[in-house]
């Protein structure tokens, strides 16, 4: 696997669109009315679609691709630095840390291979990858100096971001593609129910379970813990909550049931939570569609401030810059809506559904399409996105993870992998090694 260099191709629309009135608690529609057409900055051809969400630092995007490879992208032309080729989809958003310099920047990325790859930042070049023994679709996070990432077959890593040796494993049997997110003093990763384990030895500190199985990740936020779920309805029906935890103890704060299904992952801006939904919708004459919405609650009782309703899902995860919420629908449409209101700004028009979740950096709006294309667009703001997920790194973020003076990144091992420790429901060490493991608790 080598990195590669060429030039990518160019244009695409970018439209904008007259909003409509709103008032407290009001549910908007996307416009059906006049758009001016505006040109867009540039677009990067994957090859295939591309679901993992995009990371700027320092002027070079990094993101994923369903063709089997990660890009390292010129954010100002969109011209490709690098590509690191896979034998699989890459799902994962990529996950950038660095000890102050770039010289030792690594790109965290998992791929449905199996392998979580620590790449070169510059280069592109493999410096070690973890074996896992299942798909790594979720994107991994880092805390400290450990690297965090699920497998979907058998649970939760924690390694060493320097070399990828094992620190702890959890094991969980529910295929999620749900990213963990950490803070401080605590690990939150979900299955089948939302955990809270201790960053160091992957001890649970509380559990509370959930409908059942999705790809919304949770956020953190002034101590709350935020996630999406879906309701076992055993029918058509869409039914699903977005709920508030305490993140201390687990107690539940709150719950908005949302009548649809919630696999974005929420993210947390000011005092609301942006979330995306979707509901199946039986219609006669084409024996049935998917619609969804896009929803702002308050932080404090989940009360809806407002709904914004899109003809497709939205899977894609918000982000919020310069009072823009900005989100991706499976109408092949990425929606900029006023953070306030719902109201909405703009609008641009992909070739595909839109599960990426955008970033935002300087003013520009990165995003991925399932067209193939990576798109970027002036957002019509001046600032960088400063809600949650992007803060915390969940689904893509901006600017890399500082770590300690400590971190030296391993010189390019050969064939090394670290692998996971067989499933053995207890606390143990590994002889000689002083790596803890942890297995009791499944993250079912």
């Amino acid at each position: 696997m080598s990195p590669r260099n060429s030039r990518p191709r160019t244009r695409r629309q970018f439209l904008r669109l007259a909003g409509c009135a709103v008032g407290s608690g009001a549910v908007l529609r996307a416009s059906d009315g006049a758009r001016a057409a505006a040109t867009a900055d540039w677009r990067f051809d994957t090859g295939g679609p591309v679901f993992s969400s995009p990371t700027v630092v320092d002027g070079t995007v990094y993101i994923g691709s369903q063709a089997g490879g990660v890009y390292a992208l010129d954010a100002e032309t969109g011209v490709r630095i690098w590509e690191f080729e896979t034998s699989e989809p890459v799902d994962s958003s990529p996950f950038v840390v660095d000890r102050g310099n770039e010289t030792e920047r690594l790109v965290l990325v998992g791929c449905e291979d199996t392998n979580l790859y620590a790449l070169d930042a510059i280069s592109g070049e493999e410096r070690w990858r973890v074996e896992t023994e299942g798909r790594v679709q979720a994107s991994p996070v880092v805390g400290a100096e450990t690297l965090f990432f699920t497998s979907d077959s058998d649970g939760l890593y924690a390694v060493d971001t320097a070399d990828g040796q094992q620190r702890w494993f959890s094991e969980y049997q529910m295929m999620s593609g749900a990213s963990p997110t950490v803070v401080e003093d605590a690990v939150f990763v979900r299955g089948q129910s939302l955990r809270a384990l201790d960053p160091k030895s992957g001890w649970q500190r509380w559990r509370f379970d959930l409908g059942s199985g999705t790809y919304s990740s949770p956020t953190v936020a002034d101590g709350s813990v935020y996630v999406g779920d879906r309701e076992r309805t055993g029918g058509p029906n869409s039914a699903g909550n977005v709920y508030a935890f305490d993140a201390e103890t687990g107690d539940r704060e709150w719950v908005f049931d949302t009548d649809e299904f919630v696999d974005s992952s929420p993210t947390v801006h000011g005092d609301t939570v942006y979330v995306g939904g979707w509901k199946t919708r039986l219609r006669s004459d084409d024996g049935g569609s998917a619609t969804g919405s896009v929803f702002a609650l308050d932080t404090d009782d989940g009360s809806k401030r407002w709904q914004f309703e899109t003809g497709g899902r939205v899977l894609s995860s918000p982000t919020v810059a310069g009072g823009v919420v900005f989100v991706g629908s499976w109408d092949g449409t990425v929606y900029g809506l006023d953070e306030s209101t719902g109201e909405q700004l703009l609008a641009l028009d992909t070739g595909g559904k839109v599960s990426s979740s955008p970033t935002v950096a300087d003013g520009r709006l990165y995003v991925g399409s399932n067209d193939g294309y990576v798109y970027a667009l002036s957002a019509g703001v001046s600032g960088t996105s400063s809600d949650s997920r992007v803060q915390l790194g969940t689904l893509g973020h901006t600017g890399s993870k500082r770590l300690p003076n400590s971190f030296k990144p391993s010189s390019r091992l050969d064939g090394f992998t670290a692998r996971a420790l067989g499933a053995g429901g207890a606390l143990g060490f590994l002889a000689g090694s002083g790596l803890l493991y942890w297995g009791e608790d499944r993250l079912d």
